[in-house]
């Protein structure tokens, strides 16, 4: 049946498109997860929830065992609308990452989809056709090596940032929309900083010793009401200028913390990484 096997291999890119979206924007992912309130507990299994996407996704391409595979995918499908509904409702989170950061779309639209997903999936379950299909040993051992191979090369890429897409690479044009400062060009040195972060505490004390006349002008970027404003009180730098942004917007932008781009006529001339000497001294053009 020519329309189920096209159906069957729709659901299928369902499940392995955004898991290869996922490894293209890995340190924003892990970022976004470690952030969020309901996932903060469970962000360090991110290379098995793609391992487990690109499985399951290859076992119904491939028509191993469908029935099974079916069942998996309506239950995982199942599930993921239930936890973005409970962002919508109880987070009130507006935007959906299920399908990477890099394709961040509304939680709204998530939901639907998942809807229309669940329609499909239970259609193809109670319909399924037994004839041409894969089970057995060799099914498992293949299986097992997709899953294996999916999940080595997640975190081969996760340690390897320069294969991930990146917004703020070093060369690159800098847009101030990006922090939705409008489009005047700013020479500035932008300091992204986590709140939960001992080094990003060290790199906060050593701002008191910055001078705009001598260093440039400075801005520290942070998360959206997940900054104490009194303890950058505390730590004498309350003349910093401070730009608050989305959780998302931040974890688009940041790929590694601590981070500092030297910006110079909207281009990012240079970056510093854990390294609180690399920024203390820059001179600001003429």
């Amino acid at each position: 049946m020519i329309m189920f096997d096209l159906l069957l291999y729709f659901v299928a890119l369902v499940f392995i498109l955004p898991a290869f979206l996922k490894c293209l924007s890995l340190k924003a992912l892990v970022i976004y997860l470690e952030s969020h309130p309901l996932y903060w507990r469970f962000y360090k299994f991110f290379p098995h929830l793609i391992a487990m996407e690109v499985t399951v996704g290859s076992a119904l391409a491939l028509k191993i065992s469908p029935f099974s595979f079916l069942l998996i995918a309506i239950i995982f499908i199942f599930a993921l609308t239930i936890l973005k509904l409970y962002d919508w409702f109880i987070y009130n989170e507006n935007s959906c990452n299920c399908y990477s950061p890099l394709v961040a779309i509304p939680v709204k639209l998530s939901i639907s989809l998942n809807v229309f997903y669940l329609f499909l999936l239970l259609f193809l379950f109670f319909n399924v056709d037994f004839k041409n299909v894969w089970e057995g040993q060799s099914a498992g051992l293949i299986l097992f090596f997709i899953y294996f191979c999916s999940f080595a090369m997640t975190l081969f890429l996760y340690q390897h940032p320069e294969f991930q897409v990146g917004f703020i690479k070093k060369g690159a044009d800098w847009k101030s929309e990006w922090l939705k400062e409008g489009r005047e060009v700013v020479n500035c040195l932008y300091i992204f900083l986590n709140q939960d972060c001992d080094k990003c505490d060290a790199w906060l004390h050593s701002l008191r010793h910055w001078k705009k006349e001598t260093h440039g002008v400075v801005k520290l970027i942070v998360k959206k009401n997940q900054w104490s404003k009194e303890k950058q009180l505390n730590m004498g730098v309350a003349n910093v200028e401070t730009l608050e942004i989305s959780a998302l917007r931040f974890s688009l932008l940041v790929d590694t913390m601590p981070l500092a781009i030297n910006v110079r006529n909207s281009k990012i001339v240079d970056r510093y990484e854990d390294n609180i000497n690399a920024f203390q001294y820059i001179k600001s053009e003429s």
